[in-house]
């Protein structure tokens, strides 16, 4: 018994040791797995860094209730841990109040709730927190166990960024461009393009919405590109070139308008078969019609440049940089780089007596402001001076530096030339009236003399002493008006309608007034010429060619008579005629299809001319006469009128020797010949009946002479002093006249006013008219109004009577 029961103790203490050292054994298990469970605890609550807190989940289920939280709980919400236990957190849940009430009276392991919400601090601020409960169990308590995080950096951030990108947005959206990237790969020796496209005003501008391409499609797939075969020829080329980028211009044409793009593309390579690209395309539509509408304005301004006939340069002062149009550059001969970039160097092409001119619109420019503006001869590059219209303006910077100066050119060259010519003429007019007024004067003197003469010749014997001693009278008053009817030729106006006319005598009268108004020591020779030839040419043209060539070759013999003349030499103008010359070449005028050309040769034994001279003698103001001596315009009127007349001048010289000028003028038919008046009669024996003659002329002397010889052959004269006179006496009743013989020119009124007054009158009058110079077109109104009889100052006794015989007495 005592052994069983020594047995028994035995095995329970052994079972108890065992149990004993089985519990410790688990005890302290437990305990290193409560301390490690403790510092994860802790490591993961107490000391993370994130905001971790224990709640108790109200009853309603409409927040939690701090029960536990760690320091960076305490810190978000801004107060102590005592402060915070216990508080009270309602998250406001848009549209989820009762999900999240839900969720919080029904407790599910494992089950989370998230969401964002404002946070009261205890000092009354809020802060955006964001926030995951889940459910854990603590002590037989389902609590919940939150983790919270501010997120105010991340709201801030996340909204700069979502107004950057609604900035860029509207960027790419208002931007009149397209960015496109793309993934390109090679296959089968063909690039695959994969695009994608954000939205653009280009792209909706490009493609309606129904054609807008998506991912995956060809960009371009849409649109009519001229240039699409160039641009896939292009991005292969640099894709398999390793080339960072290529950029190209291509246009597209749509249904609405045609658009002009460029298009920058950037490459980067992922393998040999592979690459990504990123492209900008901008519309440059308006760029391309700007710069043709510039294109073509430029082009306009060249035309109107070459059809101005205006030169245009432009200096650069800062980068000493001159551009000049080409004109501007022909115009003085220079190539770009012989233009001058210096104010010295385009002073230097002026003419020195025209310097002071330039002078003055620069100091008038420096003074006003106004364009700098003046003319001056400028020197050309073959040596030669033309005339240039200059118009200057200069641009200055804000400190008032001259940095740009713009001018003109225009070459009035030919407008001086016709202005000197004008000039010329009307020196030569106001000469021609001068001594045409004065001849006229001097036939009013000549015709009493010429008459008076005549009568006391008839008078007596004409073989005895007086009639002998009256003949040389009567040839120098002949001679007299022969001279004043020369006088009277050089100094008419011109006329603009051309007149058949005999070359020779036309030369003849001309070298007769020359003889008596050059040099008496220069001697001008005409070579005897049988026979007329025939012109249609305006007279005073012919004269002026003429005159000048005359006194072109007076000039040189002068010239050579003061300084270079050879023992024995004496000046001779030798002047001379021929036929069947050849025809201008290159004549543009109504006579080109002439096949005969009149030629006159003036020729003199003068200084001669040098080649160089010679090739520059036709050029307006060219002169090798000293300053003031002249105008450089004589042989260039020649050559112009010449010209004009449909001819052509050559020229023959010898230095030492002299000169020849071989003037064509085109040959025209002889004209038709006119009834002359009846051969004069014997005055003393004139028959006829007895008239009743009017007399108007406001010279006494013409009048008395005149008037005397008509009552001599048996008239009855009345004798007005002037055209007013004469008009009076037609109107008084009771005068009746026969006859009336009225000068042309007088006071009150001129005899085409008494012819006139006679046939308005239908008066029954012969009428006969005098004058010192009838004209061509004084004839040609003489005739519409139908005089009967025309008398040029001053006439003879037999001029009268053959005007009488014509009127029928």
């Amino acid at each position: 018994m005592i052994l069983w029961i020594a047995a028994l103790v035995v095995a329970f203490c052994a079972g108890f040791a065992a149990a004993w050292w089985h519990f410790r054994r688990e005890r302290n298990v437990f305990v290193q797995e409560l301390r490690s469970l403790w510092e994860r605890l802790d490591a993961i609550f107490y000391r993370s860094p994130l905001a971790i807190s224990l709640c108790e989940p109200d009853q309603e289920g409409r927040g939690v209730r701090l029960v536990d939280c760690n320091e960076q709980s305490c810190a978000l919400r801004g107060g102590s841990r005592d402060q915070v236990l216990g508080r009270e957190f309602q998250p406001a849940v848009n549209g989820d109040a009762a999900a999240m009430s839900a969720w919080l009276r029904s407790p599910q392991p494992g089950a989370v709730w998230r969401g964002e919400t404002l946070l009261r601090r205890t000092g009354g601020d809020d802060v955006p927190i964001a926030y995951v409960w889940s459910w854990v169990e603590i002590g037989g308590r389902q609590l919940v166990l939150a983790v919270e995080r501010d997120v105010t950096e991340q709201r801030r951030a996340e909204a700069a960024w979502k107004d950057s990108e609604q900035r860029f947005r509207q960027i790419v959206a208002s931007a009149n461009c397209l960015l496109w990237k793309a993934r390109v790969r090679e296959i089968d020796g063909k690039l695959a393009w994969s695009f994608q496209v954000p939205m653009s005003a280009l792209r909706l501008r490009l493609f309606e919405a129904a054609e807008l391409p998506a991912t995956e499609k060809d960009l371009w797939g849409p649109c009519n590109i001229p240039e699409i075969e160039d641009m896939h020829r292009l991005s292969w080329a640099a894709l398999h070139a390793d080339a960072p980028s290529y950029r190209q211009e291509f246009r597209i044409v749509t249904a609405r308008e045609t658009l002009w793009l460029h298009e920058q593309v950037e490459i980067e390579r992922v393998n040999a078969t592979e690459w990504n690209l990123v492209g900008v395309v901008m519309d440059i539509t308006r760029l391309k019609e700007a710069e043709s509408a510039t294109r073509v304005s430029e082009e306009r301004n060249q035309l109107v440049l070459q059809a101005s006939n205006d030169g245009i340069w432009d200096y650069d002062v800062v980068a000493h940089r001159l551009e000049a149009s080409e004109r501007c550059r022909t115009m003085l001969g220079l190539s770009a780089s012989e233009m001058p970039t210096t104010a010295e160097g385009w002073r230097g092409l002026i003419h020195p007596d025209d310097l002071p001119v330039e002078k003055a619109a620069w100091e008038k420019h420096r003074g006003t402001g106004e364009p700098c503006v003046y003319q001056a001869r400028f020197r050309h590059h073959d040596g030669s001076w033309c005339w240039l219209l200059v118009g200057v303006i200069t641009v200055t910077d804000e400190a008032g530096n001259l940095t740009r100066v713009v001018g003109s050119h225009t070459d009035i060259t030919d407008l001086k030339r016709r202005d000197g010519e004008l000039q010329q003429s009307r020196r030569l007019r106001a000469i021609g009236e001068l001594v045409g007024g004065i001849a006229h004067e001097f036939n009013n003197l000549l015709t009493p003399m010429l008459l008076q003469t005549t009568m006391i010749r008839d008078g007596i014997a004409p073989a005895g002493p007086v009639g002998d001693q009256l003949k040389p009278v009567i040839a120098a008053i002949t001679e007299a008006r022969d001279l004043t009817q020369r006088i009277l030729t050089f100094g008419r106006r011109a006329s603009v309608n051309p007149e058949t006319l005999d070359f020779v005598a036309v030369v003849n009268d001309n070298l007769e007034l020359l003889r008596h108004t050059i040099d008496r020591r220069v001697r001008i020779e005409l070579q005897p010429t049988p026979k007329a030839r025939w012109i249609l040419q305006n007279r005073t043209d012919v004269a002026q060619i003429v005159i000048n060539l005359v006194l072109n070759a007076r000039d040189t013999l002068l010239e050579k008579a003061a300084r270079h003349a050879p023992p024995g030499w004496s000046p001779l103008i030798h002047v001379e005629f021929a036929d069947g010359a050849r025809p201008p070449a290159g004549s543009r005028s109504p006579h080109e299809a002439a096949s005969v050309y009149h030629q006159l040769t003036v020729r003199d034994n003068g200084m001669g001319m040098a080649d160089e001279v010679r090739e520059r003698i036709f050029e307006p103001f060219y002169t090798t006469k000293e300053v003031g001596q002249g105008t450089g315009l004589g042989l260039a009127t020649v050559w112009h009128l010449i010209k004009t007349m449909g001819g052509r001048v050559e020229v023959e010289t010898q230095v030492g020797h002299g000169s020849a000028f071989h003037v064509l003028l085109p040959a025209t038919a002889a004209p038709a010949d006119k009834p002359g008046l009846p051969p004069a009669i014997a005055h003393t024996m004139l028959p006829g009946r007895t008239a009743r003659v009017l007399l108007a002329d406001d010279q006494p002397q013409v009048a008395a002479t005149l008037s005397r010889i008509l009552q001599r052959w048996g008239h009855n004269v009345t004798v007005a002093c002037d055209g007013g006179a004469a008009l009076r006496m037609l109107a008084t009743p009771g005068n009746h006249y026969d006859l009336c013989i009225t000068d042309v020119n007088m006071p009150g009124a001129t005899g085409f006013e008494v012819a006139r007054s006679i046939r308005e009158r239908s008066l029954r009058m012969k009428v006969v008219i005098v004058g010192g110079y009838l004209t061509p077109q004084v004839r040609r109104t003489l005739t519409e109004l139908n005089i009967d009889a025309m008398v040029p100052k001053p006439f003879t006794m037999d001029d009268i009577a053959a005007a009488m015989r014509v009127c029928g007495w």
